[in-house]
């Protein structure tokens, strides 16, 4: 700690630290709300009908293989037709994936509306062709094409 030789030189010390910590305060308190409003709305998603729905499909085999299927539709290699996807193939496959005989079958069991199975292709569209190779939902169906 530096020698302060004035009662000046101590106040104005003494301010700046004060301005430090009440900067790092409000950072803490906002960072600890934006942390809390996003876990508030993962668990919200997550306990709703069609988060429910979407973790029902991925951790599904049946489904996965005719996930698979249908990626070879559009190419025989699927993790080349995952990767490739033009805007009107894009939705063309996001419709006829949620209509696959599992699919259809889950989307009953659970009760889902129409207005629920637009948010979850959505979704979908979003989490894994949308955003590409960067989402962690691509990576999980990468690294699952990978190792078939």
């Amino acid at each position: 700690m530096k020698n302060l030789k004035t009662y000046e030189e101590f106040v104005n010390e003494s301010k700046i630290n004060e301005s430090i910590v009440g900067a790092l305060g409000l950072v803490t308190l906002y960072g600890l709300f934006s942390l809390g409003e996003w876990a508030y709305k993962t668990a919200k998603y997550w306990l709703s009908k069609p988060g429910r729905y979407f973790k029902k499909l991925e951790k599904d085999p049946v489904f996965f293989e005719q996930f698979i299927e249908l990626l070879k539709e559009y190419n025989p290699d699927p993790l080349k037709a995952l990767r490739r996807f033009t805007i009107s193939e894009r939705k063309d496959f996001i419709s006829k994936l949620f209509n696959v005989p599992r699919a259809v079958e889950l989307k009953i069991e659970l009760g889902l509306t129409n207005i629920d199975i637009q948010k979850v292709e959505s979704d979908f569209e979003d989490a894994i062709i949308g955003n590409e190779k960067g989402s962690p939902v691509y990576k999980f169906i990468e690294t699952k094409l990978k190792n078939k």
